[in-house]
């Protein structure tokens, strides 16, 4: 499974976004395999955010890692 990166929007708990730089993976978002690659989603593995890569949860989730504010991918 090949990671690729992309620019996604995170949101802290106060609803402030950002943009970031994310390492993602395609992942099917049918049961159908011959679907064409443009129906496929994407699920997001990590993010780069102020120098620092972080690894997000499966709730897609993380904690800063020098501030420890909660962020979710949007």
């Amino acid at each position: 499974m090949s990671t690729y990166t992309k620019k996604i929007l995170i949101s802290d708990e106060d609803g402030n976004q950002i943009e970031v730089i994310a390492e993602c993976v395609d992942v099917k978002s049918t049961e159908n395999l011959d679907a064409p690659t443009k129906d496929n989603g994407y699920a997001v593995k990590a993010v780069l955010i102020d120098g620092h890569t972080v690894s997000v949860g499966t709730d897609g989730c993380f904690y800063h890692p020098d501030t420890r504010a909660l962020y979710t991918v949007v």
